[in-house]
């Protein structure tokens, strides 16, 4: 449109389609409440330049004003639909923020896990390792640490894990999002112990078939080793962890006399424990008073079954083995194996 528009074919294509569409426009005033007056003015407005008709504004056709009443109402529907979401998205997230950061740690019933809660402070032993859940906030998160010699902290994703070093105290760990929202934890790190409570002293002797040895030879290789063991019912094993090796780790030893702990009768010397993953076993090697004796630690089934789903609450029992073949052949030709196990409880 514009200059070189037939001015006097636009007026009167104007009069047309107002002579056919003004009855129309009146009966319809929720289109066009004010269509006559409305449409002159609009034709002096525009249809008017320097005294006379330019055609420079022309009437939308019919027959999309006709479909003004349906297209206007449906495009308000869905704004109205999309405000509600954008403010049922918003109040989701407010809510989600509003409970901060937070730091999730498994719930355990004895030794089994069953889920999680919100936590303000964790216990590590030295040297050991914990992973907690991050929830809430925003990701990426970044990870500081007020000692680092006690403790090293890392986050990847929403998964935060600690590593505490061999030496007991406390720290804060804070833990930042994208948006500079922040949460503190505070971790106590208190030296590693393994506590075996010795309740007995079992044994088993086989010939060189396999069987069981006869009576009177298996009674009697019990009484000697239930007299010379070193490590007797009623001792407590005390095992404090100091570093870590390849295959496990190795530490202070203590074994007391009785539950007391008392250091009259104590002795002293370290150990070194092995780990076995396929046998769910370890061996411990224990030195001190000058000897060194290995042993085999598990949980006292013969075969050593895959850890169970669920387990008992309290004392995990213990079965602390030992070969003593070779002691014994000599006296007693007949016999193939002699193993005697220091059975009991592990104290926490």
């Amino acid at each position: 449109m514009g200059g070189g528009v037939n001015d006097e074919a636009d007026m009167l294509y104007l009069q047309q389609w107002k002579a056919r569409k003004r009855p129309y426009l009146r009966s319809h005033p929720s289109i066009c409440p004010r269509s006559s007056a409305h449409m002159h003015s609009r034709e002096r407005e525009y249809g008017r330049s320097n005294g006379t008709e330019t055609g420079l504004f022309r009437l939308i056709p019919y027959n999309i004003i006709s479909r003004c009443h349906t297209i206007i109402p449906t495009m308000r529907t869905n704004i109205l639909k999309l405000l509600c979401c954008l403010l049922a998205a918003c109040s989701l997230t407010a809510c989600d923020d509003d409970e901060g950061i937070r730091f999730m740690d498994n719930v355990l019933v004895g030794d089994v896990i069953t889920g999680q809660e919100a936590v303000s402070h964790v216990e590590l032993f030295t040297l050991g390792v914990s992973t907690l859940t991050v929830a809430g906030g925003t990701l990426p998160y970044q990870v500081s640490v007020a000692d680092p010699a006690l403790l090293t902290a890392t986050v990847e994703g929403s998964d935060l894990r600690l590593e505490a070093a061999g030496e007991e105290g406390a720290t804060e760990v804070t833990l930042t999002d994208k948006n500079g929202r922040t949460a503190t934890l505070t971790v106590a790190i208190r030296a590693y112990r393994m506590q075996l409570a010795v309740a007995a002293i079992q044994t088993k002797v086989l010939d060189t078939e396999g069987n069981p040895a006869d009576e009177t030879t298996a009674q009697a290789i019990a009484d000697d080793i239930a007299a010379t063991s070193r490590i007797q019912p009623g001792n407590v094993i005390v095992m404090e962890r100091k570093t870590r090796t390849e295959t496990g780790e190795e530490g202070a030893l203590r074994i007391y006399v009785d539950s007391s702990e008392s250091t009259e009768g104590m002795k002293e010397g370290t150990y070194a424990q092995d780990v076995y993953p396929e046998l769910q076993a370890y061996t411990f090697t224990l030195r001190y008073n000058g000897v060194e004796e290995t042993y085999f630690l598990n949980r006292p089934t013969a075969a050593h079954p895959d850890i169970p789903e669920t387990r008992e609450v309290g004392p995990i029992p213990f079965l602390l083995g030992r070969n003593v073949t070779s002691r014994y052949q000599a006296d007693y030709p007949g016999v193939g194996t002699v193993v005697y196990a220091l059975s009991g409880y592990v104290r926490h």
